[in-house]
């Protein structure tokens, strides 16, 4: 990406439109894959102040009613991992 440095406004297969990712769903993918590097990496988020947990926790309540769509996450445990991950309400 190098070769890409100040040519922003230029877009091609060498130097492809940087990408945004949004934290607060960045984090709840980490929280829910569950892995320690991933649990770290939110653990740093939030020490950052890049996520605010309570955040992260109305944002799980506006989707949890949601995840029944997708069969390979529990819902329930799903819960209980952020709840750890960003403390209990």
């Amino acid at each position: 990406m190098a070769a890409c440095a100040g040519r922003h406004s230029r877009r091609s297969a060498t130097c492809p439109a940087p990408r945004h990712f949004d934290l607060y769903s960045q984090a709840l993918s980490k929280i829910e894959r569950g892995f320690a590097t991933d649990l770290t990496d939110v653990a740093a988020m939030v020490r950052d102040g890049l996520v605010e947990p309570q955040r992260a926790k109305d944002l799980f309540e506006q989707i949890e009613p949601m995840l029944h769509r997708y069969p390979a996450i529990d819902p329930a445990s799903f819960r209980a991992k952020v709840e750890r991950a960003l403390g209990g309400s």
